[in-house]
């Protein structure tokens, strides 16, 4: 197994990052690889809701699922792949500080077959979205709180 983590601090409450994070709709403006995702059922995310994401990564466009298996709200949602060549085990906690909210981003990956090989530069590729990512969710938390200031004054 595979594990690698990427973090970081958003100066938004834990309730607004966790809220953003899990909107699949909104996910595009700030997830750059993601190109579409659908949940399955439709309303909020629980345990055992189904997201389908087109992305592209390292060059290719795929799709694939992931079933919420944790949902913890403000605290930890976790999504376990169902159908990929590999088991792909997604965790993102939350944390208050007084900085905001610390979001850590933890992926443990299980490769097979020929996968095996190419492991570790997928996990590489993933840690690297993943940063890319958080950094794109905390621009866009963060510039919400210029835009609210701007529009007070």
């Amino acid at each position: 197994m595979i594990t690698r983590q990427a973090s970081i601090i958003i100066d938004r409450p834990v309730w607004q990052v966790f809220e953003e994070l899990i909107d699949t709709k909104n996910q595009p403006r700030w997830d750059t690889g993601l190109l579409e995702a659908c949940l399955v059922p439709e309303g909020p995310v629980r345990v055992g809701t189904r997201i389908t994401e087109v992305r592209k990564f390292m060059g290719r466009i795929s799709e694939n699922t992931g079933e919420v298996i944790e949902c913890e709200p403000n605290t930890k949602i976790t999504r376990k792949s169902v159908d990929m060549p590999m088991t792909v085990l997604g965790t993102v906690t939350f944390s208050a500080t007084s900085c905001g909210t610390i979001v850590n981003w933890r992926w443990d990956l299980q490769f097979k077959g020929l996968f095996v090989l190419a492991g570790p530069m997928i996990a590489n590729s993933m840690k690297k979205g993943s940063e890319t990512s958080l950094h794109g969710l905390k621009d866009l938390l963060e510039s919400r709180v210029i835009e609210a200031f701007e529009l007070q004054e």
